[in-house]
């Protein structure tokens, strides 16, 4: 199978030397055999199509199996997932994924071209459950999976890319408006950059006050999630200016739900819809923030502009590095169907990111609800965010949503200079 690249895939092919690959981290405990894992990841990428493809020229191509790397080593899982992010996968030789089995962690990297976070989350379930199909000496159910359209193939007919985008085109000057308190010339980093992660674990008990506080307040954890990185970033910045003021905060849009036709929610792929930046008003409180930014990208998905910006990218041939960022962004905070037990390997806890590229966000924060706890990580652009200042804003985010009030910006950051 061959077809054009489209799109975000394009983008995500030219960038992917700087960013280098999609990352997810499964920990757990019990046992898990290297040799098995081999065989696992074999069978994992007859399943996916998405991983027998390279690039050719301007072309996608579906090929047959080719070896994976499956390196077994020792230390942290910390430290060989922050790695990956500088080891790029060469999809033009066909290399669309690797594998790293640390002391208690399963690390799997894909091309991003290829796959969004939540295909990532069902690799990950899928490469568990076959490791436990070979154990328990089970065939195993391989479903052989034609290749996820590219979002621009699902969302768009011949009217909507030859009338449409054309006209998007023409209105960009009018439609596409960016915050100026979020351009580049505020510190996010143009040039070359380095991608610093750090790793957080909650508690049950944080997770139960933040649910039951989401509750009272009718909002989403992932309201909540947008409000606390707007928050702790401000404080960041405040940190060094001097100045105090909201954070927009960039959100990629999951097109599962809402292309035309719709997508399989479980079909392995790249369906991110593309970015939305909130610019949020000055005077409202934690809660009252959360609220205004989960209603702001929940309209703007209702009234179909991802899809429209999306057509605009593609007819403008925009590229990220030419695109300022916002200096937070946050992704994937949906849903997911986590199954934390495979045979005797038990799930613990699940990580995801991306690396850093320039004039992209300083900090991107991903975060996961498994098995009761908050599993949280963020990537930062080095040199304009350092491993330290991360560490410190994933403390913060982490224990503002373990510990969740109704502070204003003003009042919590003069609560933090107090403390």
């Amino acid at each position: 199978m061959r077809r054009a690249l489209r799109g975000i895939e394009r983008t995500m092919v030219e960038v992917g030397p700087l960013m280098g690959p999609d990352v997810v981290v499964g920990c757990f405990d019990g046992p898990l055999d290297p040799a098995i894992l081999r065989r696992a990841v074999a069978r994992l990428q007859m399943q996916h199509a998405a991983l027998r493809c390279r690039v050719e020229g301007d072309s996608l191509v579906v090929g047959g199996p080719v070896p994976v790397s499956v390196d077994v080593v020792d230390g942290d899982w910390r430290w060989h997932a922050e790695a990956e992010l500088g080891r790029p996968l060469r999809l033009h030789e066909g290399e669309a994924m690797r594998v790293v089995l640390a002391p208690g962690a399963v690390v799997l990297s894909v091309h991003h071209a290829l796959v969004d976070g939540t295909s990532l989350l069902r690799l990950l379930r899928d490469l568990l459950t076959h490791c436990e199909a070979l154990v328990d000496g089970t065939a195993g159910v391989v479903m052989c999976e034609p290749l996820a359209p590219a979002v621009l193939d699902s969302v768009q007919g011949a009217v909507w890319h030859d009338w449409v985008g054309p006209i998007a085109g023409w209105l960009a000057p009018y439609v596409v408006e960016h915050d100026q308190r979020t351009l580049l010339g505020e510190g996010v980093a143009e040039g070359p950059v380095r991608s610093v992660c750090a790793f957080g674990e909650g508690t049950r008990a944080g997770l139960e006050r933040l649910a039951a506080a989401c509750r009272a307040h009718d909002v989403t954890v992932g309201g909540a999630a947008m409000a606390a990185a707007s928050y702790t970033v401000a404080g960041l910045r405040a940190e060094r200016s001097g100045v105090l003021a909201p954070v927009a905060v960039e959100v990629e849009v999951d097109l599962r739900r809402r292309a035309v036709p719709a997508l399989p929610s479980d079909r392995v792929g790249f369906h991110t819809g593309g970015v939305r930046t909130s610019t949020p008003p000055s005077d409202l409180d934690f809660w009252g923030l959360a609220t205004w930014l989960k209603d702001d990208v929940e309209r703007d998905i209702r009234h179909g502009l991802p899809r429209f910006a999306h057509a605009l990218a593609e007819h403008l041939d925009w590229q990220p590095r030419h695109v300022p960022g916002a200096w937070v962004g946050v992704s994937n905070l949906g849903r997911f169907p986590h199954r934390m037990q495979y045979g005797a390997v038990r799930l613990t806890g699940v990580y995801g990111f991306n690396g850093a590229v320039p004039g992209g966000p300083a900090v991107m924060l991903w975060l996961r609800c498994v098995d009761g706890r908050l599993c949280f990580n963020a990537v930062g652009s080095a040199p304009t965010v350092s491993a330290d200042e991360l560490d410190a804003l994933g403390r913060t985010f982490l224990d503002m949503l373990e510990h969740p009030s109704a502070l204003r910006l003003a009042d919590w950051a003069g609560a933090r200079r107090a403390a």
